[in-house]
């Protein structure tokens, strides 16, 4: 049962990053967005997608998003597109304790952002 646990964790994150590498693409190609904002922006347009993959899951009743995925794509960069698609897809909105690690993410990310962005 552990290998089917690890297999669906791998489909996952193939997944986010596909997502990912198409939206870095196309904002690469279209924009004059520099290469860290627009890593945040795609990873962030990958982690919104999977709140709404996980909220139709979990209408179905199959298979959920483990929350270990959102940790982990919230401490790549994604945690914006998690912390909004929780608001617009009302998803795992009763789970406080998900709700706050993911608001202490992205409150040391902001932290270290407005660290770096003071040195230039």
């Amino acid at each position: 049962m552990n290998s089917q646990r690890h297999d669906h964790y791998s489909y996952y994150i193939v997944l986010a990053a596909l997502i990912y590498s198409l939206a870095l693409g196309i904002l690469q190609y279209s924009s004059k967005f520099d290469l860290p904002l627009a890593h945040i922006i795609a990873l962030s347009t990958a982690c919104f997608a999977f709140m709404g993959f996980d909220k139709n899951f979990a209408r179905k009743g199959a298979s959920r998003i483990p929350e270990k995925i959102f940790y982990l794509l919230g401490i790549l960069g994604g945690s914006p597109g998690i912390l909004v698609g929780t608001n617009v897809f009302r998803h795992k909105t009763r789970k406080a304790k998900f709700q706050m690690i993911l608001l202490v993410i992205f409150a040391i990310q902001l932290a270290i952002f407005g660290f770096f962005s003071s040195l230039y």
